[in-house]
């Protein structure tokens, strides 16, 4: 088992971050993608704020799945 401590919490977090990146900006491009299909405009802002509750809870349980 992966020890729950600050030393595991710094290694995981940068790669967190980084998969955030990726998915905020994957929801961004599929909102340009609909937005060029439809002759629509979305809501960029709303987007990426509507992707924060979901990330929030998987990071932090995966987290302390690896943890004893």
């Amino acid at each position: 088992m992966v020890p729950f401590s600050l030393e595991t919490l710094g290694v995981i977090f940068p790669y967190a971050v980084i998969m955030a990146g990726v998915g905020l900006t994957e929801g961004l491009l599929t909102l340009n993608l609909v937005d060029e299909m439809t002759g629509t405009k979305g809501n960029s802002n709303r987007e990426c704020v509507a992707q924060e509750p979901p990330t929030s809870p998987t990071g932090s349980s995966l987290v302390w799945v690896a943890a004893p």
